[in-house]
């Protein structure tokens, strides 16, 4: 339910993927920290960052590069530049010579929509992640 939830968000139906995400973590309340990324996606995608704030802190996996990504986006976004460094240093250390090339090539398993694609993009940015020719 989680996972079908994520796939809905991340096709554009941000407000039933949430809700589907939501239902299936409430089904398995012991459920692996990452299930929070779908949440972020979701809450981000509609607005509500400061609630995607609060569920990126409940991923706690430093070896998830996806949670750096994260940090990163929501950071960019809020002008944090303490957080943003402190996650492009950890996602730097997890998947070396990461860039917008290779968020664009890691974003695309998901098939997320465009606009999705673009604000990301634009948030990494500011947050200070190189481009490939950077």
């Amino acid at each position: 339910m989680r996972y079908a939830g994520v796939l809905m968000a991340f096709s554009g139906d941000y407000e039933r993927g949430l809700e589907l995400i939501e239902k299936g973590m409430a089904r398995n309340p012991h459920h692996p920290g990452w299930w929070h990324l779908g949440s972020v996606s979701a809450l981000w995608s509609t607005g509500r960052n400061a609630e995607a704030l609060i569920a990126v802190r409940k991923v706690d996996q430093p070896d998830n590069f996806w949670w750096h990504i994260w940090r990163a986006i929501l950071a960019g976004e809020t002008e944090d530049f303490d957080t943003t460094a402190a996650a492009l240093a950890d996602l730097e250390r997890l998947y070396p010579g990461f860039t917008i090339s290779t968020y664009h090539d890691e974003i695309a398993y998901w098939h997320v929509t465009p606009d999705f694609v673009e604000r990301a993009v634009m948030a990494l940015r500011a947050a200070g992640m190189p481009n490939l020719t950077d």
